[in-house]
């Protein structure tokens, strides 16, 4: 039998497809999530506003692999997409993201196109800053 070579396995996190979104007067960069169900800003984000937004109710989110974590539904919040400003009801929760822009949101405004790396909100269309932290050898 002959030796066999070590196969190296490096672990990382999907490629990440961010768009920058206005949060009250913020700018933060929104991982666009299309398996969240829910939009969630951090409590970081939550927190720097100038004018918080009233809390409507605490919830249970929940994540892949049974995890969940406590947060709650905040509003109405303005969110700026491009040139387009919406209001919407959002959650809140501890996050390591800025935020996540879910499917709540985007079903209602947004065509993602893949391919072109862009968001098109409303006719508005939106670069998608794509950060992949696997490296490349």
């Amino acid at each position: 039998m002959s030796a066999t070579s070590g196969v190296e396995v490096q672990r990382c996190q999907k490629p990440h497809n961010k768009v920058k979104v206005g949060v009250d007067d913020k700018e933060v960069a929104a991982v666009v999530d299309t398996a969240a169900e829910v939009t969630i800003i951090s409590e970081d984000v939550f927190n720097a506003m100038k004018v918080r937004p009233r809390k409507v109710k605490d919830v249970k989110l929940f994540a892949a692999g049974n995890e969940s974590m406590n947060g709650s539904v905040v509003g109405p919040v303005k969110l700026k997409l491009g040139s387009k400003v919406y209001t919407e009801f959002v959650h809140v929760a501890p996050i390591a993201q800025e935020m996540l822009l879910g499917f709540d949101i985007l079903h209602k405004k947004a065509v993602l196109n893949m391919r072109n790396t862009t968001l098109n909100v409303d006719g508005s269309i939106l670069p998608l800053i794509v950060e992949n932290d696997c490296i490349q050898k």
